[in-house]
């Protein structure tokens, strides 16, 4: 909150005020001096007014001013009065000194009242009618049968009546601009006066008036608020605004602040000043959007988008402050994501975003209140521990696996590895502690590289195996054949052991394809296709990414490669194709054939193996297929194959 000097538009009314107040006096008591002098000095015809006149005009001067101190609306128009009063008083003195009698005194009487039925009346209509009212008792008191000077008196009355006229429209519009000003300003606009107890001390304030964009900022209708204490409408906030606003009111110094209103949340900006003792206005703004913009654009500087962590930019300034403050020992954790460039490879960068703010929520939980815990870049992660021994942060590195180990199950298994060094005292470069965690967490990594990508690809399994339960009939399948095929082609043990993880793994590069697409009940676009053939490089990259799987990323690649090259993804022919991609070939096309997918129907044993015999033409190994069929002549093994 901040306070401003009131402008000097108050004191310049108020010095005016004074200034009509002091003429009022000064007006009455000469009207009296010279009466009563001109009576005491000579002959009682030297007056040119009647003792009872000059009571009569400063009885009205007197009365204005005693006005302005009892009635307000006299204090409003006290400027109006002297018009009227002056106006009257210097042409009654004019027509008295031309030698007109009391009658004509008389009548310039009626003529001081248009000017003020003008200066109060605000509507035009009325006010015509006024003045022509006067002007027609004017014109019938002045005829020429009762008045010697009617056409001058008659003159008078248009003259002074139009004057009054224009100036009473001029009035009026200036008054209509600024109730358009009010009534249409954007910001809500309220008048209120300020309520005392017994002793003086502020205790409420009441509405008085209120605008249109008040209504909509506040949700509270004219009709509800004007006349109603504060303490009605708003009884939970009243009470924090009275003490400001009844400075306003008290002492005429007006205010400029921003608050939160739980009552109507949001942020206002709130102006007040004083019109009049006793009174404060106060201009309001809804200003939630752009208070709201600025702590956007703060928490962004300070926060990583993602995660919600803070950012490499506020970790390292508060490494800085900390170690300035001597905030040892001062203890890191560098952490890091293994294998999200697969996942972002295989599942999707929306996948990868998912592991990576899992990871965060690990080191949030495992953190205490007082660490820092920020995203230090990609698949990195950094906390600052300050005041936290060796002992302690390896502690709580512990902590982080066990929240990891403990986690509940989910699709895609997190793993973390981790890294952690002190600074023992200011002594102890900073720059060299992050080294010694990130050299540790790398080592770490090394050590359990080979188990994180195994835990990995048996993720990517069950989410392939989720997204198709068709899938795993067929898979179980293509693994039986596969196998039974292999020991019939007579491989070595290596060889058979590759042979059967590649039939399970396979078509592991369709984690990375969309289930609408995989369980499509018609036929594929071309689009769809295209998208559909993507599968075996997928694949290929996530078995380079395991020394597991890397000896059969070759027979992945290649699987749904054709005998006479028309298949996909190199288009390799013949013997060009690896022997594990031929064999696959023909047992994963056979066992597509006897299981229901959701474009085809499952055809009987006998129909697959005409169809594989009719495919040695383009599609299969023609020795591989008669080896194939003649294995299909074991009854024992088909059984064991689930249709």
């Amino acid at each position: 909150m901040f306070t401003t000097q009131k402008m000097n538009g108050k004191s310049a009314a108020s010095f005016s005020l004074l200034i009509f107040r002091v003429l009022c006096a000064v007006a009455a008591t000469l009207y009296l001096f010279f009466g009563f002098g001109f009576r005491l000095l000579g002959p009682y015809g030297l007056d040119p007014l009647s003792m009872t006149h000059r009571i009569i005009l400063a009885a009205g001067y007197l009365l204005v001013l005693i006005g302005s101190y009892l009635v307000p609306w006299v204090k409003r128009y006290i400027g109006d009065f002297m018009m009227v009063m002056v106006l009257g008083s210097f042409a009654h003195l004019a027509f008295v000194l031309a030698g007109m009698d009391d009658q004509t005194g008389t009548i310039i009487t009626w003529l001081m009242i248009i000017p003020l039925f003008n200066a109060l009346l605000y509507h035009y209509r009325r006010l015509l009618a006024a003045n022509l009212a006067f002007i027609a008792i004017l014109g019938f008191s002045t005829i020429p049968s009762l008045h010697a000077h009617s056409i001058w008196l008659m003159v008078v009355a248009i003259i002074i009546t139009a004057a009054s006229y224009l100036m009473a429209l001029a009035r009026r519009a200036s008054t209509e601009r600024y109730e358009i000003l009010f009534a249409q300003s954007p910001m809500g606009i309220a008048l209120h006066q300020l309520l005392c107890d017994s002793d003086g001390k502020p205790i409420d304030f009441r509405y008085l008036e209120v605008n249109n964009a008040f209504e909509q900022l506040t949700g509270h209708l004219a009709s509800e608020v004007v006349g109603r204490k504060a303490s009605e409408l708003f009884p939970t906030s009243y009470k924090a605004n009275l003490e400001v606003f009844s400075k306003v009111a008290l002492t005429g110094n007006s205010v400029d602040f921003e608050v939160y209103s739980t009552e109507f949340n949001k942020y206002l900006e709130i102006k007040a000043y004083q019109p009049k003792q006793m009174q404060f206005i106060t201009i309001t703004k809804d200003i939630t959007r752009r208070r709201k913009a600025e702590e956007n654009l703060k928490h962004s500087m300070t926060h990583d988008w993602l995660t919600g962590l803070y950012s490499r930019r506020f970790f390292e300034d508060e490494l800085e402050r900390l170690a300035r403050d001597g905030h040892f020992p001062l203890s890191l954790v560098i952490a890091d994501v293994n294998g999200l460039k697969l996942v972002n490879d295989t599942l999707g960068h929306q996948t990868g975003d998912i592991l990576l703010k899992k990871a965060g929520e690990v080191l949030l939980k495992a953190a205490r209140e007082k660490d820092v815990v920020a995203r230090w870049g990609g698949d990195e992660f950094a906390m600052l521990l300050p005041d936290t021994t060796f002992e302690q942060v390896s502690r709580i590195s512990s902590r982080i696996q066990e929240i990891i180990d403990t986690s509940e199950e989910d699709t895609l298994t997190l793993s973390i590895s981790f890294g952690y060094a002190t600074a023992t005292d200011a002594s102890i470069d900073i720059a060299d502690t992050i080294k010694h965690a990130e050299d540790h967490m790398y080592r770490r990594k090394g050590l359990q590289a080979r188990s994180s990508r195994k835990s990995l690809v048996q993720s990517l399994q069950t989410v392939l195996q989720n997204k198709s339960q068709e899938m795993v009939r067929r898979s179980n399948n293509v693994q039986l054949l596969t196998e039974a095929f292999g020991r019939k082609l007579g491989m070595e043990d290596k060889a058979l052991h590759e042979l059967t993880l590649l039939a399970a793994i396979h078509d592991i590069g369709n984690v990375a394809i969309a289930e609408a697409v995989i369980s499509k009940p018609g036929p594929l676009t071309e689009e769809e296709w295209e998208t559909m053939r993507r599968h075996p490089e997928i694949g290929y990259r996530i078995a380079l990414a395991s020394l597991d799987l890397e000896p059969v990323a070759e027979g992945i690649l290649h699987h749904h490669e054709w005998w006479d090259g028309t298949g996909y993804p190199h288009g390799l022919k013949g013997m060009a194709i690896p022997l594990q991609a031929r064999v696959l070939a023909i047992t994963d096309s056979f066992c597509a054939m006897i299981t229901d997918r959701a474009h085809a129907k499952a055809r009987t044993i006998t129909q697959a193996k005409l169809e594989i015999r009719q495919g040695v033409a383009n599609h299969f190994d023609p020795g591989l297929v008669d080896i194939f069929l003649e294995m299909l002549e074991d009854e024992t093994l088909v059984a064991k194959l689930r249709l």
